[in-house]
């Protein structure tokens, strides 16, 4: 690649990156291209549209998703700990990773320390909190916590829940005991609509998905019948890579991804003393590191439309549209439970051990030992927290003013 001849060609390519994610991108992004390029030996595409150079680094980094169209936009990997080398310097200082140290607080403690936490941040601005309720385990959760931690009729005067017919479907003897006629709703349908920051403090689910490991291990435990605890994981990553890691499958470039994955993998957690030792702590590892960031802002990534025209700024923002999930409390509980968390994914069926935690939430209100024990993830979840009314954005700058 020619620097001289080439520099502003590639700048007007890599300035449209801002949008490389709708929604993990919250600062001013600074994009190291010749030091990638070397780092790995590739040549840099100096020909050709963005979205040749974004499917070029969701090769390199596994920042970005996409379907075999070239279409579809997903998630970012962006390391906590900032050790090691990626596209984009990020900013990472409100969701920096905490020193790891083992805690005895239990989940249920966590989320009630975060319900409180919520609800002091609405006291002070007078305003009453909205959750994104999808009927899915982890809107439940936050539902029932708040409901542990200040009781039912304090959130049946506080608390709104934005919901639609899927909510609903997806459990509908909770909607029927604890939310019909008892706690205000508003329906999702008209998603940017609803959304209203002058009246609500908006709360969703985000990252709670993170936080045992993901669903991807239970495609390796049930669709292919392997073990997750073994010290082979770097071998299991290296088979399993092509079906769980769809982002290098679009590409002709020739590039070892699978050592860069598991090299990024083992550097990043050295910073923590944390050592990998099997297929979980790896998923683990990047989840609660590299895809934290991206999932805890994923609250923003349909919401355009409101972003466009609530100019507020990023602290009123992070004050308004909160990831219940997202502390640095709930990353302690992870990882002091891994091993827990891995003991029942062996010992247990699946969907018992789906979300246990959360379900166990849910169980000090519902009292509902079929649902303990038998709700998996269901599929309408992707039609009641993404109406079609919701406006996409393809990223943030550092003042929470989206690019479209």
């Amino acid at each position: 690649m020619e620097k001289d001849n080439n520099d502003k060609a590639t700048q007007d390519r890599v300035t449209p990156l801002l949008w490389v994610d709708s929604a993990a991108i919250i600062n001013t992004i600074q994009y190291n291209l010749a030091h990638i390029s070397t780092k790995q030996r590739l040549r840099v595409p100096s020909h050709g549209s963005t979205k040749d150079l974004l499917l070029w680094l969701s090769l390199i980094t596994g920042s970005i998703t996409v379907d075999k169209n070239g279409g579809y936009l997903h998630q970012p990997c962006i390391d906590r700990t900032g050790s090691c080398d990626m596209p984009f310097n990020f900013d990472v200082s409100r969701f920096e990773m905490p020193n790891l140290t083992y805690v005895s607080t239990s989940f249920i403690d966590v989320c009630s320390q975060r319900a409180s936490e919520i609800n002091t941040i609405a006291k002070k601005h007078n305003k009453q909190i909205l959750i994104m309720y999808s009927g899915g385990v982890d809107s439940t959760c936050i539902v029932c916590s708040f409901i542990l931690t200040f009781g039912a009729k304090y959130v049946q005067q506080h608390v709104t829940l934005m919901l639609n017919n899927d909510s609903i479907e997806e459990n509908p003897q909770f909607y029927e005991k604890f939310i019909r006629g008892k706690i205000a709703t508003i329906d999702s349908s008209n998603y940017n609509t609803s959304l209203q920051p002058d009246k609500y403090i908006i709360v969703n689910g985000d990252p709670g998905g993170a936080l045992e490991g993901g669903g991807v291990l239970r495609t390796v435990l049930v669709d292919y019948n392997d073990t997750i605890d073994t010290p082979n994981w770097k071998d299991q990553v290296s088979k399993y890579h092509s079906k769980l890691f769809v982002s290098s499958l679009y590409t002709g470039q020739n590039i070892n991804y699978i050592d860069y994955f598991i090299d990024s993998i083992e550097t990043s957690a050295a910073t923590q003393q944390f050592q990998i030792s099997n297929l979980f702590d790896c998923f683990w590892w990047y989840l609660i590191n590299f895809k934290w960031i991206a999932m805890s802002l994923n609250i923003y990534k349909n919401c355009g439309g409101l972003l466009l025209t609530h100019n507020h700024g990023i602290d009123y923002w992070f004050d308004h549209m909160i990831p219940f999930f997202s502390t640095n409390e709930f990353t302690q509980w992870s990882f002091s439970n891994r091993h827990h968390m891995l003991n029942i994914r062996k010992t247990m069926p699946w969907p018992m051990y789906y979300k246990r935690a959360f379900k166990e939430v849910i169980y000090q209100v519902n009292h509902d030992e079929e649902y303990l024990n038998n709700k998996g993830k269901d599929a309408r979840l992707r039609r009641a927290i993404n109406p079609r009314t919701k406006q996409n954005i393809f990223a943030l700058t550092n003042n929470m003013s989206p690019i479209i």
